[in-house]
């Protein structure tokens, strides 16, 4: 799994893309309990300041599973519009840590069960 931009710089108030890469090393199958497959949260001096789930549209209770074969490739994305979450004010300039989740439930191959991936990548506002 990746996380993207990783060691990139954006003026403040740009608008960011995120995105967060899977790739499926054996043929697998994932439970989602809903429509999130995927998660974002960024920092700045290790407090959060925005997260994906907690400004998208709404997540519908959707439960299903998805097949991934063997080699298999899927991106998530997202943008962050530069604000902070809880203010709406525009991003002061820094070092931002962004970390990228994705998330179910593995139905096979073993081992099953509940997991989270992250990963974590690197973004400075000037």
């Amino acid at each position: 799994m990746t996380v993207t931009p990783d060691g990139k710089s954006f003026a403040a108030g740009d608008a960011i893309p995120l995105i967060v890469t899977v790739h499926a090393t054996t043929a697998s199958r994932v439970e989602h309990a809903n429509a999130q497959e995927f998660d974002f949260a960024l920092e700045v001096q290790g407090q959060e300041v925005w997260r994906w789930s907690s400004v998208a549209p709404l997540i519908t209770p959707t439960h299903y599973d998805r097949e991934y074969a063997a080699g298999e490739t899927r991106t998530f994305t997202a943008t962050w519009d530069g604000r902070y979450a809880r203010s709406q004010r525009e991003a002061v300039a820094g070092n931002y840590t962004l970390h990228g989740y994705f998330i179910g439930n593995m139905k096979s191959p073993p081992p099953q069960g509940r997991f989270i991936c992250f990963d974590d990548a690197h973004l400075v506002l000037r």
